[in-house]
């Protein structure tokens, strides 16, 4: 994934393991060693959700659940996110997630 590298250089965080899975239920997520599982889905909707998914995720390598403290870091780097929040959940209709 492109831009792991990318985002974890702008929030300044190093991921641990870096795996594609199959989820029924999610994009991705980021376990409490930090190993972060992408759903291979996710390279089916634009870069810009891509990219969305992948700064969510790393943020939570710093906050482990998606407290006020969470949004604010998200939208430090990514000040858009609500809309590609909003459109992601679109295609996950679309996708069976």
């Amino acid at each position: 994934m492109l831009g792991i590298r990318l985002w974890s250089e702008k929030l300044r965080v190093a991921p641990g393991k870096i795996m594609v899975t199959n989820p029924a239920k999610r994009w991705a997520s980021c376990d409490h060693r930090n190993n972060l599982r992408f759903n291979w889905r996710v390279m089916m909707v634009p870069s810009s959700l891509i990219d969305y998914v992948v700064a969510h995720e790393l943020c939570h390598v710093v906050h482990k659940n998606h407290s006020p403290d969470f949004w604010r870091l998200l939208g430090s780097i990514m000040p858009d996110y609500g809309q590609r929040k909003v459109a992601l959940k679109k295609y996950g209709q679309n996708l069976d997630l």
